[in-house]
């Protein structure tokens, strides 16, 4: 994670694991059959701490992956991301971007920006167990009015995040970020994760 200031850290908490209850499934698929197991076989799961991070001119491309003002990626941003050569080339367009300097630049003068999604923005599962328990951090730092960037593909949810927010305390403003769109933020409030697929959930 690129230096910033620690806005808030939870401590390490960890929680019973409880199996799932399954009878009689089958599944073709190596990848979750592997899942299932796992979970079977863990007695314990850990959560690391959470936190929000403020950046300085980060960057954040398709209003999901974060880069520091270096060019230094968000590791967790970019999470459950394949890093292959086609995703490599998608990304070149939005690095020309920044090495030309001709991108968006958001103003720390209106109210604070959110960074609470990654990949997976547009699967509703993905963004219940992932993305909004990330809201729950920004309102116990006391914040009531923010601006969130959202990615195209979570259009649809918008009306679902305004309304986990509303239920927080939160006004939520919301900044469309176009496929390839880069902005850089002036001051960026960026949540850690809260939960990773397989691997931990935030209790």
């Amino acid at each position: 994670i690129p230096a910033g200031l620690t806005v808030v850290s939870t401590a390490e908490q960890s929680y019973e694991s409880m199996p799932p209850n399954l009878w009689d499934w089958r599944c073709r698929y190596p990848r979750l059959t592997g899942r299932f197991f796992e979970a079977f076989a863990r007695h314990e799961v850990k959560c690391p701490p959470e936190i929000i991070l403020q950046m300085a001119d980060a960057y954040v491309i398709d209003g999901k992956f974060v880069l520091s003002r270096d060019g230094i990626g968000v590791g967790e941003s970019f999470a459950d991301v394949p890093l292959e050569e086609a995703f490599v080339e998608r990304m070149g367009a939005p690095l020309a971007a920044i090495d030309r300097r001709g991108v968006e630049r958001i103003a720390d003068s209106g109210s604070p920006v959110l960074h609470i999604f990654k990949a997976g923005a547009g699967n509703f599962g993905h963004v219940v167990v992932e993305m909004l328990p990330k809201l729950i951090h920004a309102a116990a730092i006391g914040l009531r009015h923010c601006r969130v960037l959202l990615p195209a593909e979570a259009e649809n949810l918008k009306n679902l995040v305004a309304y986990a927010g509303a239920v927080l305390g939160l006004q939520l403003d919301f900044i469309s970020c176009p496929p390839n769109s880069v902005v850089q933020v002036e001051r960026l409030l960026w949540c850690g994760p809260v939960s990773k697929h397989g691997e931990r959930k935030s209790p």
